[in-house]
């Protein structure tokens, strides 16, 4: 084959890659089920089911809507899941958005207790649009945790729920949260938008911790991925279950994209995570 014929063919490749990525990956949703175990987690709260949402990235952009092409599959799938406890890892909006207008669109993800973070997105057009965010989800009853924790109940059981602020919008404060952890009682569920902030906690302050923010590479390029993740989003970690000093931190995809509107070997999610106490040995 000449060099022009292999010139053309790895440019209708990559038009094809391309178009794939834009028109249907993006659409490709899926519910990623784990059971995971952690010492901590009490045995009377064994089989507790949670909800992940995260990066869900609606606005606008230059006047057209910046969608989450994934969002009504998702809604659906959320609400049908029988869920104890639903976690929202932050990134709500991007580009231009309207705080109550997002804060609409997230309500439509329903369970018993609703807990969020904000992720840098969230803060990116200054404190008094992220305020207002925190107050328009809260109205909707989904409460918002910047360095902050909150006592619930799962079925009869009581748990703590801790969200740090978010580590790239220089709002994460571990001794304020750690402090405020004093006073609660364990089992804890850390959340924090960025993953690498899990690693700032004191190992014995959480049980269990749940992230979003690296899309899970978006555009998960072999051998480029590990670049792309250090590069843009500022974190090692990818997507999964993951050991922090021996206590589990899942990562979630997310559901929407930044940059680029594609994905590609990254499908947008939703997870719907099984907590159990670690297995005897």
């Amino acid at each position: 084959m000449t060099a022009g014929r292999l010139t053309v063919g790895a440019g209708l490749l990559g038009l094809g890659v391309g178009a794939y990525a834009r028109m249907v990956a993006v659409r490709r949703f899926e519910i990623t089920s784990a059971e995971i175990r952690s010492a901590g987690w009490p045995a009377t709260l064994d089989g507790a089911r949670i909800g992940v949402l995260g990066d869900v990235h609606l606005g606008t952009r230059r006047g057209r809507r910046w969608p989450s092409p994934a969002l009504e599959q998702a809604v659906e799938a959320m609400n049908t899941a029988q869920l104890d406890l639903l976690v929202l890892v932050g990134d709500f909006g991007y580009w231009q958005w309207d705080p109550k207008t997002v804060a609409g669109e997230i309500d439509r993800f329903r369970a018993a207790v609703r807990v969020a973070v904000f992720g840098n997105h969230d803060y990116a057009h200054g404190s008094r649009r992220a305020t207002e965010l925190r107050e328009a989800l809260e109205r909707r009853g989904i409460q918002v945790l910047v360095n902050e924790a909150t006592a619930i109940r799962v079925g009869d059981e009581p748990v703590t729920v801790a969200g740090l602020g978010d580590l790239h919008s220089r709002r994460t404060d571990v001794d304020k949260l750690t402090a405020a952890l004093d006073d609660m009682t364990h089992p804890v569920i850390l959340l924090s938008h960025t993953p690498d902030a899990v690693e700032m906690m004191p190992g014995d302050s959480f049980d269990v911790a749940f992230s979003g923010h690296t899309h899970g590479g978006q555009l998960a390029v072999p051998l480029l991925k590990p670049f792309a993740l250090r590069r843009f989003a500022r974190s090692r970690f990818d997507r999964g279950v993951y050991d922090i000093d021996g206590r589990p931190l899942f990562v979630t995809k997310g559901l929407g994209m930044v940059g680029l509107h594609a994905r590609f070997r990254s499908r947008p999610e939703i997870a719907v995570i099984t907590l159990r106490p670690a297995a005897v040995t």
